[in-house]
C-alpha cells in the first residue's frame, strides 16, 4: 500500500506505548498487540513479511488520541465567573453582555 510507513516487528519494541519496560515486553505480547491492531484495521501486514504499515485510518485514530490526550492533560485556563466582564449571568436573566 503506497504512502504508508512501515515498521519491522522487532522495531516495534521501542514503540510499545510505555505500558511496560522492554525487559517485560515479550515477543508474544508484541505479536498479540500487533495482531489486535491489524484486526482493527490500524496496521497492515503484507503477506510473508515481518513488516507492519500504519493505515490511513490508523493515522487518523492516532491523531485523534494525541489531540484528546493534549486536551485532557493540558491545564485548564481560568473558568469564567458570573461577576467577570463579558460573562453573561444566567441567574439574573440579563440578555446583554
Amino acid at each position: 500500500m503506497p504512502g504508508l510507513r512501515w515498521y519491522y516487528s522487532g522495531s516495534m519494541e521501542t514503540r510499545s506505548g510505555g505500558r511496560c519496560t522492554l525487559a517485560e515486553y515479550s515477543p508474544h505480547q508484541m505479536t498479540y498487540d500487533l495482531q489486535r491492531l491489524r484486526l482493527k484495521g490500524l496496521v497492515y501486514r503484507p503477506p510473508k513479511t515481518n513488516r507492519y504499515f500504519v493505515t490511513p485510518y490508523g493515522w487518523k485514530v492516532a491523531r485523534l488520541f494525541s489531540r484528546l490526550e493534549a486536551r485532557v492533560s493540558r491545564p485548564a485556563g481560568p473558568l469564567p465567573v458570573a461577576g467577570d466582564r463579558g460573562c453573561k449571568s444566567h441567574r439574573s436573566g440579563d440578555e446583554t453582555a
